[in-house]
């Protein structure tokens, strides 16, 4: 992870400006100048990053007499498994056996994995949990899902509003803007509305303006929470909470 990939996925959280400066100023001094983590298209997959630590890992859960403040993680540039993983492998790499499924229909079949390594912290910086989740990636002819799958020690709620509720289990959604911005922008007043309500979430670090439109469907079922994502997309609302229902009503 370089410099301006930890800036971008801070900007992408949902965070207050107190923490996002907390995360600056703790990290970047320490990041060594080689490129080794997210190395991917800073456009498209840090953004579904930024959705995965917003939506299902939360950003404010207690831990005893702790808060969570902040969430983020990172993974390698080469995914490690471009076959669906193993039960054994799964335990191995992230201590529980998620729903994997081959096909997330449409056409969407499973690429690649990557383990993901996250770490979760107060509002002073000190680490409450570090654990290791999976981020799965399926395509079809026209574009990407990323399901990413968890389980953490610490109990986090899952965010946005619930779309849909299959055998007691609820599914969540939630859709936000994304703009892309070069380091100089300078946000308008209806920007920082926007910001403020959680409709949009600013990348810093871009050569020119692009605004994407992220999208996602969560759900927790035996503990292990679920996000299905995707960023400028063919799929809508009803596409993402369909697919969610059947991961949950075939396992």
């Amino acid at each position: 992870m370089n410099r301006d990939n930890l800036r971008d996925i801070v900007n992408q959280i949902k965070l207050d400006q107190e923490t996002k400066e907390r995360i600056r100023e703790r990290t970047l001094g320490a990041l060594p100048e080689r490129e080794e983590m997210m190395k991917r298209n800073r456009t498209g997959k840090l953004v579904v990053i930024a959705c995965a630590a917003a939506l299902i890992l939360g950003v404010s859960a207690k831990a005893g007499s702790n808060i969570i403040a902040s969430i983020y993680g990172g993974s390698s540039s080469t995914p490690e498994y471009t076959a669906l993983p193993t039960e054994e492998e799964c335990r191995k790499e992230i201590g529980f056996v998620p729903i994997l499924p081959e096909t997330l229909g449409d056409g969407y079949e499973f690429q690649d994995a990557s383990v993901v390594h996250n770490k979760s912290t107060d509002k002073e910086g000190t680490t409450i949990e570090t654990f290791n989740s999976l981020s799965c990636r399926y395509r079809n002819a026209e574009d990407e899902i990323d399901l990413d799958v968890e389980k953490t020690a610490v109990p986090m709620p899952l965010s946005g509003e619930i779309a849909d509720t299959v055998d007691e289990v609820a599914i969540y959604y939630e859709s936000y803007q994304n703009k892309l911005v070069p380091p100089d922008y300078e946000m308008t007043e209806e920007d920082k509305k926007l910001e403020e309500s959680g409709a949009l979430v600013f990348s810093y670090g871009m050569p020119k303006v692009t605004v994407r439109t992220v999208q996602c469907a969560a759900f927790e079922k035996d503990g292990i929470r679920y996000g299905l994502l995707q960023s400028d997309g063919a799929l809508d609302r009803e596409d993402l909470v369909e697919i969610a229902k059947k991961m949950i009503q075939d396992n």
